[in-house]
Parts: C-alpha cells; structure tokens; sequence
C-alpha cells in the first residue's frame, strides 16, 4: 500500500523531473489537465496498486481517510489497464493452490482475507463482474463463491455476477454472511476458521435464488405461490443439466403441493425452442454461431480445429454442433480425442476455454490452434 500526498501536483512535479514527457503522464491515468496547467489524479488517498498476472503495477485504486466524495476512485483505462479483464489480488491468488476462489466486493475485504490466510480471494474492480473476469476465473479455479455484501446492492450484483458465470459454465455459488456484514467485518470478529465454514455451506445459484425471492415476496398465498413457481421455472429453464433440473422440480413439487408435470411445463416453455433441420434450398439465414461452424464435408484437420476453436471461445456453440456432429465425425486421432474432451467437459457443465484445449494439445497442433484463434 502507498499514500498520495494532499498537495496539488508532487507526483506530476517529480515524473516530470524523470524526464517523462507531458503526453505520457496524462495517457498513464495518474495526471489530469485543468485550465491552470497539469496535477494529479490521486491526492490524500491511501493507495492500493493494481497488479497483471505477471505482478507488474498496471493501475490504481484510492481511498481517502476522512469522509468526503468520492470515497473510492480508480485509475482511467488506459492501453494496460482494463478493469473489465482484471481481478484485485488474482496474481496472488492464482498460486495459492486452492480449487475454489471467493470474489469479494473491495480492496480492503481481499486484504483481510489475505491476512487471515485466505489467499483464494479476489475482488472486481468497481464494476459487477463480466464475462472475461468469470473466464480468468474460471481458467485458475474450479469453483467460484461470491460473497458480496449482504445489503440489496450487494444481492442485486452477487445476481448478475451468478448468472454470467453460469452462463459460461463456471460452478459457481453464494457466500451469505450473517448479520449483513462485509466479509472484512465477519473475520475480524470470527477468524479465518469461522469465514472457512461459511465457505463449505455456500448455496449454489438456484438456491440462492430462491432464497432472494422468498424475501421480497409473499409466498404462503395461492396468488404467491404462482407468482413464485413462474419465477423458478424462469430459473429452471436455464440449466443445461436435466438431472439437476429433475431434482430441483421435485422438491418443488413436493413443498408446495403442484405437479411435477404442471412444472415441468412451465419449465419446457420458457426454453428456446430448438431450430428445426433446415430442408434442400431452404434460404433460411444462417446464425452467428452457425456461420463459425464449416459444413461437414469440407472438413479437413484445419477445419476440425477451427470447430473446436469456436466451440471453446463460445461453449453455446456446442448446441448448434451437437445433433450434427459426433466423435465419429472427427477423421484425425488428436482432434478427436480433444473433441472427446471438449464435448464431455460441456456436457458436464465444467465448460472449457481455448487456453484449456491449447494446453492439451501436441506443440505443432498448439501452434495452429494459436494461429486459428489470431484470425
């Protein structure tokens, strides 16, 4: 941690007598123009430096110690520095050697964790998380618990953050901390130990969902309950998996007295409808995701690559491929056994990304994958 003194321009002063030139400091996010000439971005704040993958500083994060406005305020995107596609504290993270990482909501609340030994924490930088953060993610670790603040805005943001996760095929749960506290709050009062327990029992999406639901909503009244069985086959409808969907509309079911079959149709309507098999000169216009795909046919190892290539940047695409294309299908030994891969890890819901299937593939294939990818 550092300190940026409350004066008007020190930094500036002190980079420009390093010789850098006046262009440079405002494209590096730490140096703004006003009318009266340059100053800093940061001043009176404690300062939390952010680290890249390869622990190299590529911005900043502020706090001031008194109680003015804004509290928080964090370096511009600059050409290293994008907030979407980083993480606090993952370079850290990344080798504590854990299977499971808790995304918090700040600096302070990684630093505790760290502290107390948690080394598998992270936080989003000032935004809900995106989709390239859940992939980082999901690229060092097998399961993701966030564990937000328990106020509205901190359930509202654990929501969009479960739902892009899933959507990309992260296991991803919810840590619920008692007493609406932050997590830096918790362990200070119960210790790593304690935060640890609350790690084991995080609730996975549907329950947490449900769980928010209940809270806002009258549920023992019939008009409640229908209004509660719609929202859960919304959210049933996105699982991929049939077992876990089966389960979840049975304990349904059986607590509120409605069918399993009145459930399930709920459940099968709000699903996409599949596209039907497209007929000889039918001029139907092809998908986005259909058009990364090549026809059968022509497909030689290039092309068989390229299909795994557009599966892994984009797991959804293996719905449009799957009714068409089977292991069978694949001619050459290698890229059968990554579709093997590819096809299971989908399946299963772990999902997979072209970093993934590079890695398990010979050096000379890797490089083509590498070069497919760049196009």
């Amino acid at each position: 941690l550092g300190y940026s003194p409350d004066a008007n321009s020190e930094l500036t002063t002190h980079l420009k007598k390093k010789g850098y030139p006046e262009d440079s400091l405002i494209k590096s996010g730490l140096v703004l123009k006003g009318r009266n000439g340059l100053y800093d971005r940061f001043r009176g704040r404690t300062m939390f430096p952010i680290f890249d993958l390869r622990n190299n500083v590529i911005g900043f994060g502020g706090r001031v110690l008194d109680n003015t406005n804004p509290k928080y305020m964090n370096s511009p995107e600059t050409l290293v520095y994008n907030k979407r596609k980083s993480l606090y504290g993952l370079n850290f993270a990344k080798s504590s050697g854990e299977r499971r990482v808790v995304v918090v909501e700040g600096y302070i609340d990684v630093i505790s964790l760290h502290q107390s030994g948690i080394i598998n924490s992270v936080a989003s930088l000032g935004t809900a998380l995106t989709e390239n953060q859940g992939r980082l993610l999901k690229k060092y670790f097998d399961e993701i618990i966030i564990a937000y603040d328990s106020d509205t805005a901190g359930m509202n943001a654990a929501m969009r953050g479960l739902d892009i996760l899933d959507d990309i095929g992260c296991n991803v749960k919810v840590l619920q901390i008692p007493g609406e506290k932050d997590p830096d709050d918790y362990i200070n009062k119960n210790g790593a130990a304690g935060f640890t327990k609350l790690m084991d029992t995080a609730l996975p999406l549907v329950e947490y969902k449900v769980n928010v639901y209940k809270r806002g909503q009258e549920t023992e009244t019939t008009e409640g309950k229908i209004k509660f069985i719609n929202y859960m086959a919304e959210v049933l409808s996105r699982l991929d998996n049939a077992v876990k969907a089966e389960m979840y509309i049975k304990k349904l079911a059986g607590e509120y007295g409605i069918s399993e079959e009145a459930i399930f149709t709920e459940v099968l309507k709000l699903k996409q409808p599949k596209k039907p098999l497209r007929k000889t000169g039918a001029k139907t216009a092809p998908s986005e995701a259909d058009k990364r795909i090549p026809e059968k046919d022509s497909l030689d190892f290039h092309d068989e690559l390229m299909m795994l290539a557009a599966i892994c940047i984009d797991n959804k695409v293996y719905e449009v491929v799957k009714d068409k294309t089977g292991l069978d299908d694949f001619d050459f030994d290698e890229t059968r056994s990554a579709a093997e891969i590819v096809f299971d890890r989908i399946t299963a819901r772990v999902g997979i990304t072209p970093a993934e299937l590079m890695n398990l593939l010979k050096p000379e294939t890797a490089t083509l994958f590498s070069a497919i990818l760049d196009k």
